[in-house]
């Protein structure tokens, strides 16, 4: 009895592992399949066994991606802290009564998914591409520094009320912050970032 139910539990085992390798068989022959199809593509390109999407400028998008998820990732999480206990204590010891409350999340969403993809543009993708991340902390800095810059020299410019401790201290900010957001992201995704 016990030798008929070994030998019948063999038997299934030995068809399930069958069925196994059948199903392997056949996905290598559908992966095979793509891969023919994917070298005619002109959105597709081969970089070491790996398929990357491409635009048309030959722009690998997945590693943009990455690199926009990454910068994205450090920025928001740093500016959440930088805002809650640097900026706001100075905006609102100088011009609380100009705070919205609540903040309106939609133009700040605008702003940020802007902001970002346009630091990976002009500074982070040519870093990344240079494999220079001091290039991206230092671009970073300067594009920081200019757009919280504009910004604060604009309302000081403007707003009676505006301060010179809210234009120094926010431009640092903007600075620090958008410079180590685009070396993270760079550093992240060159390799370096252990």
């Amino acid at each position: 009895m016990r030798s008929a139910l070994s030998s019948i539990m063999r038997d299934d085992q030995s068809a399930v592992l069958h069925a196994k390798i059948d199903l392997l068989r056949g996905y290598v022959r559908k992966a095979k399949k793509m891969a023919r199809i994917a070298e005619g593509s002109p959105y597709l390109r081969r970089l070491d066994d790996n398929w990357q999407l491409k635009n048309f400028k030959g722009l690998p998008m997945l590693q943009v991606a990455l690199l926009y998820t990454a910068t994205a990732a450090v920025f928001l999480a740093l500016d959440a802290i930088g805002i809650r206990f640097l900026i706001r204590p100075v905006f609102e010891r100088n011009v609380g009564h100009l705070l919205a409350d609540p903040l309106r999340l939609g133009p700040a969403a605008l702003f940020y998914l802007g902001y970002i993809a346009g630091l990976v543009w002009l500074v982070s993708w040519p870093a990344l591409k240079g494999n220079d991340p001091l290039q991206a902390l230092i671009g970073g800095m300067v594009i920081g520094l200019m757009c919280y810059g504009t910004y604060e020299m604009t309302n000081y410019a403007t707003l009676a009320d505006w301060s010179w401790e809210q234009v120094i201290i926010d431009g640092l900010w903007g600075m620090l912050l958008t410079g180590f957001s685009a070396w993270i992201g760079v550093l992240a995704l060159s390799g370096r970032f252990n």
